[in-house]
């Protein structure tokens, strides 16, 4: 749920928490996730977005751990 912190800027998050009971059947490991982000309105005439986004999975096993993404968009 994003909050307002100044007019234009939006604040959110987010946290989640992958179980499977029995992981060498499904082949997916338990898993904690989480992100943090912040995104600013240019007046209504486009948007700037950056998140930092981590999960505990180690590299090896999934790919990349954390990353930190940064949007520019408009809404038509």
């Amino acid at each position: 749920m994003p909050i307002r912190a100044v007019k234009g800027l939006s604040l959110s998050g987010h946290v989640a928490k992958q179980y499977v009971e029995n992981d060498a059947v499904f082949g997916t490991v338990d898993y904690f996730e989480y992100n943090i982000g912040a995104t600013y309105d240019f007046v209504g005439l486009f948007d700037v977005s950056i998140r930092y986004s981590d999960i505990d999975i180690t590299p090896d096993t999934e790919g990349k751990e954390e990353a930190i993404p940064l949007r520019v968009g408009r809404n038509l």
